[in-house]
């Protein structure tokens, strides 16, 4: 059992730096949360993705909502986002929601 605990701690993090695998996925995260980036260039890094106004407005007031938030919740958020995504890769159930991304499909 002690054999057991060790093995996952010392696999654990391995696993929660691994990434998504999907650079296009793991920038949107990033800049979803990074006050530093203006909404003009995140809108534009969502071009493709946004279709009406409406939805430009939507995507304005989700990240004004991330923004609000402290740095620590920004951070969980940005780690907890990559552990999730990478998790559908390995279990092949979220691999459909990632072929979605244009930029990870021409690599």
């Amino acid at each position: 059992m002690k054999l057991a605990m060790v093995l996952m701690l010392v696999a654990l993090p391995v696993y929660c730096s691994a990434g998504s695998g999907c650079s296009y996925l793991e920038r949107v995260i990033s800049d979803t949360s990074d006050s530093s980036v203006t909404t003009d260039v995140y809108l534009a890094s969502l071009q493709e993705y946004i279709s009406s106004d409406d939805t430009t407005q939507a995507i304005k007031e989700l990240r004004e909502c991330f923004l609000k938030q402290s740095e620590e919740t920004l951070e969980n958020f940005s780690v907890f986002m990559v552990i999730s995504a990478f998790s559908d890769v390995l279990l092949e159930t979220g691999t459909r929601r990632l072929k979605v991304c244009h930029s990870c499909q021409s690599k």
